[in-house]
């Protein structure tokens, strides 16, 4: 009886480190996609911002600006 008690508290040991361990690593995954994520979105706010200055550098550059330019 004795036995089977300590494998049962050994076995919810084990498995608690595991759950903790697992948990761990969900959060390093979720960090890390939000940091990927959150570079996309930065490189892509700059490359639209980049178009938007050079169309404003047309804009004050001509006097008229046409579809052809």
């Amino acid at each position: 009886m004795l036995v089977t008690l300590l494998a049962l508290i050994g076995l919810a040991l084990v498995w608690q480190v595991l759950q903790q361990r697992r948990m761990q690593n969900l959060r390093d995954i979720f960090v890390h996609e939000t940091h990927r994520i959150s570079t996309k979105i930065d490189e892509r706010v700059s490359a639209y911002g980049q178009i938007l200055r050079a169309g404003a550098g047309l804009f004050s550059g001509s006097g008229k600006v046409e579809r052809t330019d």
